[in-house]
Protein backbone atom coordinates (compact mmCIF):
# COMPACT_ATOMS: atom_id res chain seq x y z
CA UNK A 1 0.00 0.00 0.00
CA UNK A 2 1.24 3.46 -0.84
CA UNK A 3 1.19 5.64 2.30
CA UNK A 4 0.52 8.72 0.15
CA UNK A 5 -2.63 7.24 -1.35
CA UNK A 6 -5.29 9.82 -2.13
CA UNK A 7 -7.95 9.38 0.57
CA UNK A 8 -10.62 11.00 -1.58
CA UNK A 9 -10.06 8.30 -4.20
CA UNK A 10 -10.49 5.65 -1.50
CA UNK A 11 -13.75 7.26 -0.35
CA UNK A 12 -15.03 7.55 -3.92
CA UNK A 13 -14.15 3.94 -4.62
CA UNK A 14 -16.07 2.70 -1.56
CA UNK A 15 -19.10 4.81 -2.49
CA UNK A 16 -19.04 3.60 -6.07
CA UNK A 17 -18.72 -0.06 -5.05
CA UNK A 18 -21.72 0.33 -2.74
CA UNK A 19 -23.64 2.25 -5.42
CA UNK A 20 -23.02 -0.37 -8.11
CA UNK A 21 -23.92 -3.25 -5.79
CA UNK A 22 -27.13 -1.48 -4.89
CA UNK A 23 -28.07 -1.19 -8.56
CA UNK A 24 -27.15 -4.82 -9.16
CA UNK A 25 -29.48 -5.93 -6.38
CA UNK A 26 -32.28 -3.73 -7.75
CA UNK A 27 -31.70 -5.14 -11.24
CA UNK A 28 -31.77 -8.69 -9.88
CA UNK A 29 -35.04 -7.78 -8.21
CA UNK A 30 -36.43 -6.73 -11.61
CA UNK A 31 -35.22 -9.90 -13.34
CA UNK A 32 -36.57 -12.25 -10.67
CA UNK A 33 -39.85 -10.36 -10.49
CA UNK A 34 -40.28 -10.77 -14.25
CA UNK A 35 -39.49 -14.49 -14.18
CA UNK A 36 -41.93 -15.05 -11.30
CA UNK A 37 -44.80 -13.41 -13.16
CA UNK A 38 -43.95 -15.24 -16.36
CA UNK A 39 -44.37 -18.44 -14.33
CA UNK A 40 -47.76 -17.12 -13.21
CA UNK A 41 -48.62 -16.42 -16.85
CA UNK A 42 -47.78 -20.01 -17.75
CA UNK A 43 -49.88 -21.16 -14.78
CA UNK A 44 -52.99 -19.60 -16.25
CA UNK A 45 -52.45 -21.74 -19.36
CA UNK A 46 -52.32 -24.94 -17.29
CA UNK A 47 -55.01 -26.84 -15.39
CA UNK A 48 -56.37 -26.23 -12.78
CA UNK A 49 -55.84 -22.50 -13.40
CA UNK A 50 -56.69 -22.46 -17.12
CA UNK A 51 -60.21 -21.22 -18.05
CA UNK A 52 -60.78 -24.32 -20.21
CA UNK A 53 -59.68 -26.83 -17.53
CA UNK A 54 -62.20 -29.59 -16.59
CA UNK A 55 -63.18 -27.64 -13.45
CA UNK A 56 -62.57 -23.93 -14.27
CA UNK A 57 -61.73 -21.59 -11.42
CA UNK A 58 -62.13 -17.82 -11.25
CA UNK A 59 -59.11 -15.47 -11.11
CA UNK A 60 -60.06 -14.82 -7.47
CA UNK A 61 -59.81 -18.51 -6.54
CA UNK A 62 -56.59 -18.92 -8.49
CA UNK A 63 -55.09 -15.83 -6.86
CA UNK A 64 -55.94 -17.22 -3.41
CA UNK A 65 -54.07 -20.42 -4.15
CA UNK A 66 -51.08 -18.61 -5.67
CA UNK A 67 -50.93 -16.10 -2.79
CA UNK A 68 -51.11 -18.71 -0.04
CA UNK A 69 -48.66 -21.12 -1.70
CA UNK A 70 -46.06 -18.43 -2.43
CA UNK A 71 -46.34 -16.93 1.08
CA UNK A 72 -45.76 -20.28 2.81
CA UNK A 73 -42.97 -21.30 0.43
CA UNK A 74 -41.15 -17.97 0.66
CA UNK A 75 -41.36 -18.15 4.45
CA UNK A 76 -39.74 -21.60 4.42
CA UNK A 77 -37.01 -20.45 2.00
CA UNK A 78 -36.33 -17.31 4.08
CA UNK A 79 -36.02 -19.27 7.33
CA UNK A 80 -33.66 -21.81 5.74
CA UNK A 81 -31.63 -18.91 4.34
CA UNK A 82 -31.44 -17.25 7.77
CA UNK A 83 -30.36 -20.48 9.41
CA UNK A 84 -27.66 -21.02 6.77
CA UNK A 85 -26.28 -17.49 7.31
CA UNK A 86 -26.50 -17.70 11.12
CA UNK A 87 -28.99 -14.82 11.34
CA UNK A 88 -32.02 -16.65 12.73
CA UNK A 89 -31.37 -15.52 16.31
CA UNK A 90 -31.25 -11.93 15.13
CA UNK A 91 -34.86 -12.27 13.95
CA UNK A 92 -35.85 -13.51 17.42
CA UNK A 93 -34.01 -10.56 19.01
CA UNK A 94 -35.93 -8.15 16.76
CA UNK A 95 -39.30 -9.53 17.83
CA UNK A 96 -38.38 -9.65 21.50
CA UNK A 97 -36.55 -6.38 22.05
CA UNK A 98 -37.73 -4.15 19.18
CA UNK A 99 -41.52 -4.58 19.03
CA UNK A 100 -41.99 -1.32 17.15
CA UNK A 101 -39.77 -2.56 14.32
CA UNK A 102 -41.54 -5.94 14.40
CA UNK A 103 -44.86 -4.08 14.08
CA UNK A 104 -43.57 -2.33 10.94
CA UNK A 105 -42.90 -5.77 9.44
CA UNK A 106 -46.44 -6.86 10.31
CA UNK A 107 -47.86 -3.79 8.55
CA UNK A 108 -45.67 -4.50 5.51
CA UNK A 109 -46.91 -8.09 5.50
CA UNK A 110 -50.54 -6.94 5.55
CA UNK A 111 -50.08 -4.33 2.82
CA UNK A 112 -47.68 -6.33 0.66
CA UNK A 113 -49.65 -9.56 0.93
CA UNK A 114 -52.92 -7.90 -0.08
CA UNK A 115 -51.47 -6.08 -3.08
CA UNK A 116 -49.57 -9.16 -4.27
CA UNK A 117 -52.89 -11.02 -4.21
CA UNK A 118 -54.33 -8.17 -6.30
CA UNK A 119 -51.61 -8.51 -8.96
CA UNK A 120 -52.24 -12.26 -9.19
CA UNK A 121 -55.89 -11.46 -9.89
CA UNK A 122 -54.85 -8.84 -12.45
CA UNK A 123 -52.70 -11.46 -14.18
CA UNK A 124 -55.77 -13.66 -14.52
CA UNK A 125 -58.10 -10.86 -15.60
CA UNK A 126 -55.74 -9.22 -18.13
CA UNK A 127 -52.24 -10.72 -18.48
CA UNK A 128 -48.97 -10.95 -16.58
CA UNK A 129 -47.27 -8.06 -18.41
CA UNK A 130 -50.09 -5.79 -17.32
CA UNK A 131 -49.86 -7.17 -13.77
CA UNK A 132 -46.19 -6.14 -13.66
CA UNK A 133 -46.43 -2.88 -15.62
CA UNK A 134 -49.52 -1.51 -13.89
CA UNK A 135 -47.65 -1.03 -10.58
CA UNK A 136 -44.63 0.70 -12.11
CA UNK A 137 -45.66 4.13 -10.83
CA UNK A 138 -44.90 3.01 -7.27
CA UNK A 139 -41.55 4.89 -7.08
CA UNK A 140 -43.65 8.07 -6.90
CA UNK A 141 -45.52 6.85 -3.82
CA UNK A 142 -42.46 5.25 -2.24
CA UNK A 143 -40.20 8.26 -2.85
CA UNK A 144 -42.71 10.72 -1.38
CA UNK A 145 -43.17 8.59 1.72
CA UNK A 146 -39.43 7.88 2.04
CA UNK A 147 -38.79 11.61 1.92
CA UNK A 148 -41.38 12.19 4.63
CA UNK A 149 -40.60 9.21 6.90
CA UNK A 150 -36.86 8.72 6.36
CA UNK A 151 -35.74 12.17 5.14
CA UNK A 152 -34.34 10.54 2.01
CA UNK A 153 -32.77 12.97 -0.45
CA UNK A 154 -34.09 12.94 -4.02
CA UNK A 155 -32.10 14.80 -6.68
CA UNK A 156 -33.59 16.54 -9.71
CA UNK A 157 -32.18 13.94 -12.08
CA UNK A 158 -33.71 11.18 -9.97
CA UNK A 159 -37.06 13.00 -10.06
CA UNK A 160 -36.72 13.29 -13.84
CA UNK A 161 -36.17 9.53 -14.16
CA UNK A 162 -39.21 8.84 -11.97
CA UNK A 163 -41.28 11.28 -14.06
CA UNK A 164 -40.33 9.42 -17.25
CA UNK A 165 -41.33 6.12 -15.62
CA UNK A 166 -44.62 7.58 -14.37
CA UNK A 167 -45.54 9.05 -17.76
CA UNK A 168 -44.88 5.71 -19.44
CA UNK A 169 -47.44 4.13 -17.11
CA UNK A 170 -50.13 6.08 -18.95
CA UNK A 171 -49.40 3.97 -22.04
CA UNK A 172 -50.33 0.93 -19.95
CA UNK A 173 -53.42 2.37 -18.27
CA UNK A 174 -55.18 4.13 -21.15
CA UNK A 175 -55.84 1.08 -23.38
CA UNK A 176 -57.37 -0.78 -20.42
CA UNK A 177 -59.28 2.28 -19.23
CA UNK A 178 -61.11 2.60 -22.54
CA UNK A 179 -61.48 -1.11 -23.23
CA UNK A 180 -65.00 -2.45 -23.48
CA UNK A 181 -64.66 -5.34 -21.03
CA UNK A 182 -64.88 -5.12 -17.26
CA UNK A 183 -61.79 -7.31 -16.78
CA UNK A 184 -59.46 -4.56 -17.99
CA UNK A 185 -61.02 -1.98 -15.66
CA UNK A 186 -60.82 -4.33 -12.67
CA UNK A 187 -57.23 -5.13 -13.58
CA UNK A 188 -56.49 -1.40 -13.79
CA UNK A 189 -57.96 -0.80 -10.33
CA UNK A 190 -56.01 -3.70 -8.84
CA UNK A 191 -52.81 -2.44 -10.46
CA UNK A 192 -53.30 1.04 -9.05
CA UNK A 193 -53.91 -0.34 -5.56
CA UNK A 194 -50.87 -2.60 -5.85
CA UNK A 195 -48.63 0.30 -6.89
CA UNK A 196 -49.75 2.35 -3.90
CA UNK A 197 -49.36 -0.64 -1.55
CA UNK A 198 -45.85 -1.56 -2.64
CA UNK A 199 -44.80 2.08 -2.48
CA UNK A 200 -46.00 2.14 1.14
CA UNK A 201 -44.19 -1.12 1.91
CA UNK A 202 -40.93 0.18 0.43
CA UNK A 203 -41.01 3.36 2.52
CA UNK A 204 -41.91 1.57 5.76
CA UNK A 205 -39.26 -1.07 5.19
CA UNK A 206 -36.67 1.62 4.51
CA UNK A 207 -37.38 2.88 8.02
CA UNK A 208 -37.22 -0.59 9.58
CA UNK A 209 -33.93 -1.43 7.84
CA UNK A 210 -32.17 1.23 9.89
CA UNK A 211 -32.01 -1.41 12.64
CA UNK A 212 -32.40 -4.78 10.91
CA UNK A 213 -30.56 -6.75 8.28
CA UNK A 214 -32.45 -7.20 4.97
CA UNK A 215 -32.31 -11.01 5.26
CA UNK A 216 -33.77 -10.81 8.77
CA UNK A 217 -36.49 -8.46 7.55
CA UNK A 218 -37.48 -10.88 4.78
CA UNK A 219 -37.83 -13.73 7.26
CA UNK A 220 -39.82 -11.67 9.76
CA UNK A 221 -42.06 -10.04 7.15
CA UNK A 222 -43.01 -13.35 5.52
CA UNK A 223 -43.48 -15.10 8.85
CA UNK A 224 -46.10 -12.43 9.57
CA UNK A 225 -47.70 -12.91 6.15
CA UNK A 226 -47.72 -16.70 6.52
CA UNK A 227 -49.47 -16.37 9.89
CA UNK A 228 -52.09 -14.07 8.34
CA UNK A 229 -52.65 -16.52 5.48
CA UNK A 230 -52.92 -19.43 7.93
CA UNK A 231 -55.58 -17.59 9.93
CA UNK A 232 -57.49 -16.68 6.77
CA UNK A 233 -57.39 -20.22 5.38
CA UNK A 234 -58.45 -21.67 8.72
CA UNK A 235 -61.49 -19.38 8.74
CA UNK A 236 -62.25 -20.37 5.13
CA UNK A 237 -62.03 -24.08 5.89
CA UNK A 238 -64.31 -23.72 8.93
CA UNK A 239 -66.92 -21.47 7.34
CA UNK A 240 -66.86 -22.67 3.70
CA UNK A 241 -65.32 -26.14 3.43
CA UNK A 242 -66.62 -26.45 -0.14
CA UNK A 243 -65.05 -23.19 -1.33
CA UNK A 244 -63.77 -23.34 -4.95
CA UNK A 245 -60.33 -22.06 -3.85
CA UNK A 246 -59.85 -25.14 -1.67
CA UNK A 247 -60.87 -27.39 -4.55
CA UNK A 248 -58.36 -25.55 -6.75
CA UNK A 249 -55.61 -26.19 -4.21
CA UNK A 250 -56.52 -29.89 -4.02
CA UNK A 251 -56.49 -30.14 -7.82
CA UNK A 252 -52.77 -29.27 -7.80
CA UNK A 253 -52.06 -32.79 -6.54
CA UNK A 254 -52.82 -34.12 -10.03
CA UNK A 255 -51.07 -31.26 -11.85
CA UNK A 256 -47.33 -31.56 -11.16
CA UNK A 257 -46.43 -29.03 -13.85
CA UNK A 258 -48.63 -26.38 -12.23
CA UNK A 259 -47.16 -27.21 -8.80
CA UNK A 260 -43.64 -26.88 -10.23
CA UNK A 261 -44.47 -23.50 -11.78
CA UNK A 262 -45.83 -22.33 -8.43
CA UNK A 263 -42.60 -23.36 -6.72
CA UNK A 264 -40.50 -21.55 -9.35
CA UNK A 265 -42.65 -18.46 -8.83
CA UNK A 266 -42.18 -18.61 -5.04
CA UNK A 267 -38.42 -19.22 -5.34
CA UNK A 268 -37.97 -16.21 -7.64
CA UNK A 269 -40.14 -13.99 -5.43
CA UNK A 270 -38.14 -14.99 -2.33
CA UNK A 271 -34.84 -13.84 -3.80
CA UNK A 272 -36.59 -10.94 -5.51
CA UNK A 273 -37.59 -9.60 -2.10
CA UNK A 274 -34.11 -10.20 -0.70
CA UNK A 275 -32.59 -8.19 -3.55
CA UNK A 276 -35.27 -5.48 -3.23
CA UNK A 277 -34.68 -4.90 0.48
CA UNK A 278 -30.90 -5.06 0.09
CA UNK A 279 -31.02 -2.32 -2.58
CA UNK A 280 -32.82 -0.01 -0.12
CA UNK A 281 -29.88 -0.06 2.30
CA UNK A 282 -27.29 0.55 -0.42
CA UNK A 283 -28.88 3.11 -2.77
CA UNK A 284 -32.02 4.19 -0.93
CA UNK A 285 -35.72 3.44 -1.26
CA UNK A 286 -36.29 5.86 -4.14
CA UNK A 287 -33.61 4.39 -6.41
CA UNK A 288 -34.32 0.81 -5.32
CA UNK A 289 -37.97 1.16 -6.32
CA UNK A 290 -37.19 2.97 -9.56
CA UNK A 291 -34.54 0.55 -10.84
CA UNK A 292 -36.80 -2.43 -10.16
CA UNK A 293 -39.13 -0.91 -12.79
CA UNK A 294 -36.84 -2.47 -15.38
CA UNK A 295 -38.98 -5.55 -14.74
CA UNK A 296 -41.56 -4.15 -17.18
CA UNK A 297 -39.09 -4.27 -20.08
CA UNK A 298 -37.78 -7.68 -19.02
CA UNK A 299 -41.35 -9.02 -18.75
CA UNK A 300 -42.15 -7.81 -22.26
CA UNK A 301 -39.06 -9.57 -23.64
CA UNK A 302 -39.76 -12.77 -21.70
CA UNK A 303 -43.38 -12.74 -22.85
CA UNK A 304 -42.27 -12.74 -26.48
CA UNK A 305 -40.15 -15.82 -25.79
CA UNK A 306 -42.17 -17.85 -23.28
CA UNK A 307 -45.81 -16.94 -23.86
CA UNK A 308 -47.84 -17.34 -27.05
CA UNK A 309 -49.17 -13.76 -26.90
CA UNK A 310 -47.38 -10.77 -28.37
CA UNK A 311 -47.42 -7.63 -26.18
CA UNK A 312 -49.22 -4.63 -27.63
CA UNK A 313 -47.24 -1.75 -29.07
CA UNK A 314 -48.31 0.51 -26.21
CA UNK A 315 -46.86 -2.00 -23.74
CA UNK A 316 -43.60 -2.29 -25.68
CA UNK A 317 -43.19 1.50 -25.91
CA UNK A 318 -44.01 1.90 -22.22
CA UNK A 319 -41.42 -0.75 -21.32
CA UNK A 320 -38.73 1.02 -23.33
CA UNK A 321 -39.64 4.37 -21.76
CA UNK A 322 -39.37 2.87 -18.28
CA UNK A 323 -35.94 1.50 -19.13
CA UNK A 324 -34.88 5.01 -20.21
CA UNK A 325 -36.06 6.34 -16.84
CA UNK A 326 -33.99 3.70 -15.05
CA UNK A 327 -30.86 4.70 -17.01
CA UNK A 328 -31.41 8.37 -16.16
CA UNK A 329 -31.43 7.49 -12.46
CA UNK A 330 -28.34 5.28 -12.74
CA UNK A 331 -26.33 7.89 -14.65
CA UNK A 332 -27.04 10.38 -11.88
CA UNK A 333 -24.12 8.90 -9.94
CA UNK A 334 -23.46 8.83 -6.21
CA UNK A 335 -23.17 11.84 -3.94
CA UNK A 336 -19.68 12.71 -2.74
CA UNK A 337 -20.28 11.91 0.92
CA UNK A 338 -22.39 8.82 0.19
CA UNK A 339 -25.21 9.89 2.54
CA UNK A 340 -28.66 8.97 1.20
CA UNK A 341 -30.65 11.32 3.44
CA UNK A 342 -30.77 15.04 4.02
CA UNK A 343 -31.98 16.70 7.22
CA UNK A 344 -30.54 19.36 9.55
CA UNK A 345 -30.29 16.77 12.34
CA UNK A 346 -27.93 14.69 10.17
CA UNK A 347 -25.48 17.60 10.03
CA UNK A 348 -25.39 17.91 13.83
CA UNK A 349 -23.72 15.48 16.21
CA UNK A 350 -25.46 14.22 19.33
CA UNK A 351 -23.88 15.68 22.45
CA UNK A 352 -26.03 13.66 24.85
CA UNK A 353 -24.78 10.75 26.94
CA UNK A 354 -28.03 9.02 27.81
CA UNK A 355 -28.45 5.45 29.08
CA UNK A 356 -29.36 2.97 26.38
CA UNK A 357 -31.81 0.12 26.85
CA UNK A 358 -31.06 -2.70 26.83
CA UNK A 359 -27.33 -2.00 26.65
CA UNK A 360 -26.32 -5.59 25.95
CA UNK A 361 -26.02 -8.20 23.23
CA UNK A 362 -29.73 -9.03 23.51
CA UNK A 363 -30.81 -6.67 20.74
CA UNK A 364 -30.26 -7.10 16.96
CA UNK A 365 -26.61 -6.73 16.01
CA UNK A 366 -27.16 -3.80 13.66
CA UNK A 367 -28.96 -1.86 16.40
CA UNK A 368 -26.26 -2.78 18.92
CA UNK A 369 -23.63 -1.26 16.62
CA UNK A 370 -25.47 2.06 16.83
CA UNK A 371 -25.63 1.78 20.61
CA UNK A 372 -21.87 1.30 20.77
CA UNK A 373 -21.32 4.46 18.72
CA UNK A 374 -23.79 6.32 20.95
CA UNK A 375 -22.03 5.25 24.15
CA UNK A 376 -18.37 5.24 23.14
CA UNK A 377 -18.13 7.43 20.05
CA UNK A 378 -16.12 8.75 18.40
CA UNK A 379 -15.01 5.19 17.67
CA UNK A 380 -13.33 3.45 14.74
CA UNK A 381 -15.35 0.95 12.72
CA UNK A 382 -12.91 -1.88 13.40
CA UNK A 383 -13.25 -1.31 17.15
CA UNK A 384 -17.03 -1.54 16.78
CA UNK A 385 -16.67 -4.79 14.85
CA UNK A 386 -14.24 -6.25 17.41
CA UNK A 387 -16.67 -5.48 20.20
CA UNK A 388 -19.61 -6.99 18.31
CA UNK A 389 -17.58 -10.13 17.60
CA UNK A 390 -16.89 -10.54 21.31
CA UNK A 391 -20.39 -9.73 22.56
CA UNK A 392 -22.16 -12.02 20.09
CA UNK A 393 -19.70 -14.91 20.36
CA UNK A 394 -18.49 -14.60 16.78
CA UNK A 395 -14.73 -14.59 17.37
CA UNK A 396 -14.41 -18.04 15.80
CA UNK A 397 -16.63 -17.15 12.84
CA UNK A 398 -15.29 -16.73 9.28
CA UNK A 399 -14.14 -13.39 7.92
CA UNK A 400 -17.52 -13.11 6.15
CA UNK A 401 -19.17 -12.29 9.48
CA UNK A 402 -16.63 -9.56 10.20
CA UNK A 403 -17.24 -8.02 6.77
CA UNK A 404 -21.01 -8.26 7.32
CA UNK A 405 -20.70 -6.25 10.54
CA UNK A 406 -18.63 -3.65 8.70
CA UNK A 407 -21.28 -3.44 5.95
CA UNK A 408 -23.99 -2.70 8.54
CA UNK A 409 -21.89 0.17 9.89
CA UNK A 410 -21.45 1.55 6.36
CA UNK A 411 -25.21 1.30 5.82
CA UNK A 412 -25.84 3.21 9.06
CA UNK A 413 -23.49 5.92 7.80
CA UNK A 414 -25.34 6.11 4.48
CA UNK A 415 -28.62 6.45 6.40
CA UNK A 416 -27.28 9.45 8.32
CA UNK A 417 -27.55 7.72 11.69
CA UNK A 418 -23.80 8.07 12.24
CA UNK A 419 -21.19 10.18 10.46
CA UNK A 420 -17.48 9.74 9.86
CA UNK A 421 -15.30 12.43 11.41
CA UNK A 422 -11.99 10.84 10.43
CA UNK A 423 -10.78 8.10 8.09
CA UNK A 424 -7.68 6.27 6.97
CA UNK A 425 -6.68 3.43 4.70
CA UNK A 426 -6.43 -0.14 5.96
CA UNK A 427 -2.89 -1.48 5.93
CA UNK A 428 -4.19 -5.04 5.86
CA UNK A 429 -4.40 -5.61 9.61
CA UNK A 430 -8.09 -4.76 10.09
CA UNK A 431 -10.25 -5.99 7.20
CA UNK A 432 -8.21 -6.09 4.00
CA UNK A 433 -5.56 -3.89 2.49
CA UNK A 434 -6.82 -0.72 0.84
CA UNK A 435 -10.23 -0.64 2.57
CA UNK A 436 -11.52 2.62 3.98
CA UNK A 437 -11.54 2.78 7.79
CA UNK A 438 -13.78 5.39 9.42
CA UNK A 439 -14.17 6.91 12.87
CA UNK A 440 -17.84 7.54 13.64
CA UNK A 441 -19.99 9.72 15.86
CA UNK A 442 -23.74 9.48 16.43
CA UNK A 443 -25.76 12.20 14.72
CA UNK A 444 -28.74 13.94 16.24
CA UNK A 445 -30.84 12.15 13.63
CA UNK A 446 -29.45 8.82 14.83
CA UNK A 447 -30.25 9.75 18.42
CA UNK A 448 -33.85 10.50 17.48
CA UNK A 449 -34.17 7.19 15.63
CA UNK A 450 -32.79 5.28 18.63
CA UNK A 451 -35.33 7.03 20.83
CA UNK A 452 -38.17 6.34 18.38
CA UNK A 453 -37.65 2.57 18.50
CA UNK A 454 -37.30 2.39 22.27
CA UNK A 455 -33.53 1.87 22.55
CA UNK A 456 -33.19 4.72 25.04
CA UNK A 457 -34.53 4.47 28.55
CA UNK A 458 -38.06 5.84 28.51
CA UNK A 459 -37.51 8.19 31.42
CA UNK A 460 -34.58 9.83 29.65
CA UNK A 461 -36.38 10.62 26.37
CA UNK A 462 -38.28 13.88 25.96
Amino acid sequence: MQPSANMQDVRDRQNMVRYNWGFRFALWCAILWSIAYQAIGLLFDKAPFAPDSPVPFSPFDSALVIGAFTAFTITLIALIWLAALGKFRDMIRTVRYMPRIALLHLVCACVGGIVAFGTYMAAGLVDTIFAVASVMFYPIIGSALARMLCRESISRKCMLGIAVIASSCLMIYLPNLFSGGSGGKWGLLLGLLAGVGWGIEGALMGRALDFTDPDVSIGLRFCCEAILWAIGLLVLVITKPQAPALACAMALRTEPVSALLLFVCALCLAFNYMSWYRSFTLIGVCRGLAVSDASCFISAVCSMVLLPTMPGWSTILASIAMLVGVFIIYLEGESEDGILRSAPSIERFCEERLPLYPASADIPIKARALQIVAMDGPIWDYDIVDRLMREYGALDKPIRIRNQFRLWIIEAGCAGLIRAIDDKQDDGTRFSEGKLLCRYRLTEFGYRRLAAVGLLRAEEVD
